[in-house]
């Protein structure tokens, strides 16, 4: 209940900005940029006041769609990219999730929050662990205080590629000025410190025990996939809790569906962290045999619009999955008991 109290304060105090704007500015003529910014705004605050009314879940309401749905229209709109009111809600989005993560911890099971594009944020009891997390190097809308927060609040970095949606090299330096391990794949960030942790064998799996700052143990397996031709970690990951959390990465290359088919046999899943453009998507799903998925890389801004994958196509995408699965939008969480 704080955390929707809270965050909603600070949804407030940004709609009351707009919406003093809003007074002011009866008319656009000759201004659309100033009404798509006040129009994108308004559609936000609505956005988010029917998620958090319909929370994530793996049954979908029309409501929750729409919702979702909503957000496609801004994130697809180019001439929104270098708008404040994105900037604005990078900010809101955030604040949820540190807000959150600092309020409400869990004693059972594990919450997974989608942070953004395909980054996440998994808290269980004794851990949390980040995966993917980028900052202003790579997004003028991100504030780097607030990921100095989330990096405070982690307490282990996972890079699964280097591309910049993925691989952040300030955010991961910040991580390891904190004493805190940066596990990313051989050949990315090889003169780091200590604190870095490479794990690549382009031939096998790779199975091994970390043991964090906190003292606590992570169980890791590392699957070597790739994107295209470039080296792309699947890390499943165990918690001391004995929960285990798959993440994709950018996986995409078909000479790698043989092992993929596999991979049901070599861990049991429980939450599979998906990206939703993957290729040979029900085949894989059905190869890693999750118990529950989660989408990421919906509307990565960075990407041309053709590649900023809707919130629509990936329920059209998901349409045949028989796994239960559940769709975010960035500072929402679900929580997996």
């Amino acid at each position: 209940m704080k955390n929707k109290f809270v965050c909603g304060i600070c949804l407030c105090l940004w709609i009351i900005q707009g919406a003093a704007q809003a007074q002011i500015r009866q008319y656009y003529h000759k201004d659309p940029q100033s009404l798509l910014e006040d129009q994108s705004t308004i559609i936000l605050d609505h956005v988010y006041k029917t998620l958090d009314r319909y929370p994530p879940d793996t049954l979908y309401t029309n409501e929750r769609k729409l919702a979702l749905f909503s957000l496609d229209g801004i994130m697809h709109d180019t001439r929104m990219d270098t708008s404040m009111t994105l900037k604005n809600y990078f900010k809101y989005v955030l604040d949820r999730v540190i807000d959150s993560l600092q309020s409400n911890k869990t004693a059972t099971g594990i919450r997974i929050f989608k942070v953004y594009n395909h980054g996440f944020i998994i808290q269980s009891e004794s851990v949390t662990i980040a995966i993917d997390l980028v900052g202003s190097s790579r997004h003028w809308y991100i504030d780097d205080s607030q990921i100095q927060k989330l990096i405070d609040l982690s307490d282990v970095l996972f890079v699964t590629h280097r591309h910049g949606d993925h691989a952040d090299a300030a955010v991961a330096d910040m991580f390891a000025k904190q004493e805190k391990k940066v596990i990313v794949p051989t050949g990315l960030w090889e003169e780091k410190s200590s604190n870095y942790i490479h794990l690549r064998d382009s031939s096998a799996t790779i199975t091994k025990d970390i043991v964090l700052g906190n003292s606590k143990q992570l169980k890791i397996k590392v699957f070597p996939g790739h994107q295209d031709n470039v080296p792309n970690n699947i890390y499943a990951i165990t918690t001391p809790e004995n929960l285990t959390v798959m993440h994709t990465g950018d996986q995409a290359n078909k000479n790698d569906r043989s092992w993929i088919r596999e991979l049901r046999n070599e861990v049991e899943t429980d939450v599979l962290l998906l990206h939703c453009w993957m290729p040979n998507l029900e085949e894989a799903i059905n190869s890693i045999n999750p118990r529950l998925i989660i989408t990421g890389h919906e509307n990565e801004l960075q990407h041309s619009i053709d590649h900023r994958e809707p919130y629509w196509l990936t329920f059209n995408k998901m349409k045949s999955i028989t796994t239960p699965y559940v769709i975010m939008a960035w500072g929402e969480y679900y929580h997996y008991k």
